[in-house]
C-alpha cells in the first residue's frame, strides 16, 4: 500500500488499537470517507505469502513456523479486529448487532476447523 503524506495528515495515522488485522481496512475506510480515491494498479506485482507469519492458511502450512497457540491467537485477533472496526464505524446502525453476531459465529467455525486439523482456505 502506497499513499501520500497529505492523506495521513488529513485522515490520521494507522490506528494502533488494531493489533495485527484490520488496520488496513480502517485506514482505507477513513480515506474513502474523506473522499480520496483508492486505486488498484494490476500491473504492479507483489509477492506476499499470506498467513505465513501467523500460520493459519492451509497453502502456507509447509513454510510457516507459527505454533498452534499463535494460530489460535490469530483467529481471536482477526475477530477482535473486525468487531473493533464495526464498533468504530457502524455504531448505532440497525444492522450492526447482526453483523457483530455473524463475526462471532464465523470465529467459532474457524476455531472448530482448527481443532479438527483444518485451516483457512
Amino acid at each position: 500500500m502506497f499513499t501520500r503524506k497529505k492523506i495521513f495528515d488529513e485522515v490520521g495515522p494507522w490506528d494502533e488499537d488494531f493489533f495485527v488485522y484490520g488496520e488496513d481496512v480502517d485506514l482505507c475506510w477513513r480515506v474513502k470517507k474523506a473522499r480520496w480515491r483508492i486505486v488498484y494498479i494490476p500491473e504492479v506485482k507483489v509477492l506476499h505469502y499470506k498467513g505465513v507469519s501467523v500460520g493459519i492458511r492451509r497453502e502456507t502450512q509447509d513454510i510457516t513456523k507459527a505454533s498452534l497457540e499463535t494460530k489460535k491467537r490469530m483467529i481471536a485477533e482477526t475477530t477482535q479486529a473486525m468487531l473493533k472496526f464495526y464498533g468504530k464505524h457502524y455504531r448505532g446502525k440497525l444492522y450492526t448487532p447482526v453483523v457483530l453476531t455473524g463475526i462471532k459465529v464465523l470465529s467459532l467455525f474457524r476455531s472448530l476447523r482448527m481443532r479438527l486439523g483444518h485451516f483457512d482456505e
